[in-house]
């Protein structure tokens, strides 16, 4: 987790014996309420473009799918 030093859950994720991850988050724009993460205890994993492709579409389906109802309480 070299590139997210920074990440408020950094140590947590160490200590649990993650080393590497793929985020995204959900809401991005209007507001963001959650993050869908891909985590690995294999250091350095490479996720490849299919992996990080996959998880932010699931992530934006998850935000319609959160606009959808919001709609029905509006």
């Amino acid at each position: 987790m070299a590139a997210g030093d920074d990440f408020p859950c950094v140590e947590v994720f160490r200590a649990m014996g993650l080393a590497s991850g793929l985020g995204s988050s959900i809401g991005a724009g209007r507001r963001t309420f959650g993050f869908l993460v891909a985590l690995s205890t294999e250091p350095a994993r490479a996720f490849t473009n299919d992996a990080r492709d996959f998880i932010n579409g699931i992530a934006n389906v998850l935000d319609t799918m959160d606009m959808d109802r919001a709609d029905l309480f509006a």
